[in-house]
């Protein structure tokens, strides 16, 4: 798990909050290095970005958050995309879904 897939998972608003600021500061050491729909912020064993860990958790607010960065208008580019589909991974049979088709029931639920 990445750490923002960790803090989502716990509801850190507050810690996400401070890695995406840095990460869109142009003066920061972490400018540019973390992005909310990057594969690299994918789980290794379930392929699960971010967003997707909040689906899964059933954490509503959560998804809300990622996909809209309320007050953080100056980071609206760095939110979660809700059509961005989970990596396949071989842990799990939910490789290629989306955070609305995980929801609906996993792999039975691809349109």
């Amino acid at each position: 798990s990445s750490v923002l897939g960790f803090a989502t998972a716990f509801s850190m608003v507050g810690p996400i909050t401070v890695l995406l600021k840095q990460t869109s500061d142009e003066t920061s050491k972490m400018h540019g290095l973390l992005n909310l729909n990057d594969e690299k912020q994918a789980c290794k064993k379930t392929g699960f970005l971010p967003l997707h860990v909040a689906v899964a958790n059933g954490l509503t607010s959560m998804y809300d958050f990622l996909t809209q960065l309320p007050q953080l208008q100056d980071l609206f580019e760095l939110r979660a995309d809700p059509k961005a589909t989970s990596a396949t991974r071989e842990l799990t049979e939910y490789g290629l879904l989306s955070p609305f088709q995980l929801a609906g029931g996993g792999a039975g639920a691809r349109e």
